[in-house]
């Protein structure tokens, strides 16, 4: 992709999760956008990415950083993460969680200004079997369970 060439960069959930450090990534947004331009991330917020449900209970099962290529969250599972019953060949996977900290540190280090960070209560899908139907095709967290935020967003913008 050409460098400088977008207003906007939209990245939304499911993405910094596949990558092991996002300082690279960052730096790439950054050569994408204009002067003056703007990142858009959603993403599930890291506290939530920690929790498994267990007995209808929340529980802390990974750890909140898991950065760097030895931090991988590794993964094997015979469907796709999506949902739909789609059955995987490729069943192993690698994740990592990044903290709020190093999520605005490597956009602030790589040049951008964080205009607006946001914590959300629900999520656009099920990360929990006991997740409920939100408005506006979301899930949240049933009443009376007790959790994090689901999800986060900000806006960072290019001097």
């Amino acid at each position: 992709l050409p460098p400088e060439a977008f207003d906007l960069v939209f990245v939304t959930c499911g993405a910094i999760n596949w990558l092991p450090d996002l300082g690279p990534w960052a730096n790439v947004v950054v050569k994408l956008l204009k002067p003056g331009g703007r990142l858009y991330l959603c993403d599930i917020h890291p506290n939530m990415a920690q929790m498994e449900e267990e007995d209808g209970k929340l529980v802390v099962t990974y750890p909140l950083s898991t950065t760097g290529p030895e931090g991988a969250l590794e993964f094997d599972d015979d469907e796709s993460y999506a949902g739909n019953g789609t059955q995987l060949q490729n069943k192993k996977t690698f994740e990592w969680i990044h903290p709020t900290d190093h999520v605005l540190t490597s956009l602030i280090s790589a040049g951008l200004s964080i205009e607006f960070f946001h914590e959300h209560d629900s999520l656009h899908w099920k990360a929990v079997p006991s997740m409920v139907a939100a408005p506006g095709r979301m899930f949240r967290l049933p009443d009376g369970m007790v959790g994090p935020h689901l999800a986060f967003s900000l806006m960072a913008k290019r001097s």
